[in-house]
């Protein structure tokens, strides 16, 4: 190649160019897939550890932090979750405890990184007491403890896609997190031939009771805990399953509160967002059709289904010319899905304004009985107009033959085109055989009214 080159004699094997190494040197490869070795012998010989946290969003119970045990030899995985890293300690002590328990082995090994919450006094002392080696990584270097790092990982994407696909709130990030250990130690991993339950437990595990999280269900209400004529069921979602409890982590739906139920009705396949609408949907979205108003009984309060979220207090009587039923000097329409005009003694109501509406005939019969109302300036419920009183309900057609058939028909058939689009799109229903000996159930529109605080129509609604 080239003439007159020098000869160069050749260096010790041992020798570094300084130069080299403070220009170009490199980290050493690590080894590719490590959550795909195995570098253990047997159940809890080595265990892996590692602590993901601060959530954006606390639990219920007021964690943010969760760490991991995984067992080496058989990819089972145990969380525990916190309010702080300090508790690390405490948990790995349950931990130790729960397994050497179950498997009758002991932990000779615990990997993890230099994190605080494993390298504190107290820590190192208990591990020393317990003869557990500890073996902690490189700083800088979380690669040397990957097989804690993916676990981690993949519980955290486990866990997102329920939250999202469940439409469920993050603060239960937990119970979902807790739902995908269950389920990772439940099914094979290209590590083992057997289950990591399997393989920890010494039995296989039972899927029968496997639901899909967020189900939607009924769980059932014990006789103890309701009266005679009490709802025999409460409206739940699966969160998830209890340790040590033949039974199912539930959420009420109606309180908020997480119950342990042992029977519940689950409909795995059913829309969430058709069974929430009743309990936490938005009153924006509220399409409630006004029914037929009967006159009540004495002693009783009207029911009368109304499209607007203040409360009006109703102040003295006002009757149709037919009325015939007496009803109580006060009442109160308050906000609920089906508002009521409940009883009420105020006696600083009977001093309002004196302005008196009549509720038009299209939301009652010739029996029915209204009540006068006091309306809030700011937030018009009934609204006067060229000396004309309008209710929210007013000129609402009840079939969608009339709505079809009116002077505004195009505005009504609008609404139900834009219904039915909303149908077809977030898929809704699907097209089924007809079982043989059922009866198929029937359904029909339902209009309303949105109107705005001066009682003008602003929107055309059908459902």
């Amino acid at each position: 190649m080239a003439d007159g080159v020098p000869r160069i004699a050749d260096e010790p094997s041992d020798h570094v160019c300084a130069g080299c190494c403070m220009g170009k040197m490199r980290e050493d490869n690590f080894s590719r897939s490590p959550e795909k070795t195995v570098k253990s012998a047997g159940v809890l010989d080595l265990i892996h550890s590692d602590v993901m946290g601060p959530m954006q969003t606390k639990t219920p119970g007021g964690c943010t932090y969760a760490v991991t045990f995984i067992d080496d030899f058989s990819r089972h995985v145990t969380v525990y979750f916190m309010k702080k890293k300090a508790e690390v300690l405490e948990k790995f002590k349950m931990f130790k405890a729960d397994m050497e328990n179950a498997t009758g082995r002991k932990i000779k090994r615990l990997r993890s990184d230099n994190g605080g919450e494993y390298t504190g006094r107290l820590f190192k002392e208990y591990l020393s007491k317990q003869g557990i080696r500890h073996e902690k990584t490189v700083p800088y270097t979380p690669q040397q403890n990957g097989l804690a790092e993916r676990m981690n990982r993949s519980l955290v994407e486990m866990a997102r896609c329920m939250l999202y696909h469940e439409g469920i709130d993050k603060k239960w990030w937990a119970e979902a997190v807790n739902t995908s250990a269950w389920i990772i130690n439940r099914i094979p991993n290209t590590v083992t031939v057997k289950t990591p339950y399997e393989i920890v437990y010494q039995t296989k595990p039972q899927l029968k009771n496997l639901k899909v999280f967020g189900a939607l269900g009924y769980g059932h209400i014990p006789d103890e805990k309701r009266r005679k004529l009490d709802a025999k069921a409460f409206k739940c979602r699966f969160l998830g399953y209890e340790d040590g409890v033949k039974g199912y982590r539930v959420l009420n739906v109606e309180t908020g509160q997480v119950k342990i139920v042992r029977t519940v009705k689950f409909m795995e396949t059913t829309s969430a967002g058709d069974f929430m609408t009743e309990v936490e949907g938005d009153d924006k979205d509220e399409d409630v059709a006004a029914p037929h108003a009967t006159a009540p009984s004495r002693g009783q309060s009207q029911t009368l289904t109304i499209f607007n979220d203040e409360v009006v207090p109703l102040q003295h009587e006002v009757t149709t010319e037919t009325a015939i039923v007496p009803a109580p000097s006060h009442s109160m329409i308050t906000r609920s899905r089906t508002r009521h005009i409940e009883e009420t003694t105020d006696p600083e109501e009977a001093e309002g304004r004196k302005k008196q509406i009549v509720a038009p005939s299209a939301i009652g019969t010739k029996r029915q009985k209204v009540s006068q109302a006091r309306v809030k300036p700011s937030d018009e419920l009934l609204a006067i107009e060229g000396g004309q009183l309008m209710v929210a309900t007013e000129e609402v057609p009840k079939t969608y033959a009339e709505a079809t058939t009116r002077q505004d028909q195009d505005e009504w058939k609008k609404a139900i085109a834009s219904e039915l689009k909303s149908l077809i799109v977030n898929k809704t229903w699907k097209l089924v055989p007809k079982p043989a000996h059922q009866r198929p159930i029937g359904c029909r529109w339902v209009f309303a009214l949105k109107r705005d605080e001066k009682g003008q129509v602003v929107r055309y609604k059908a459902r």
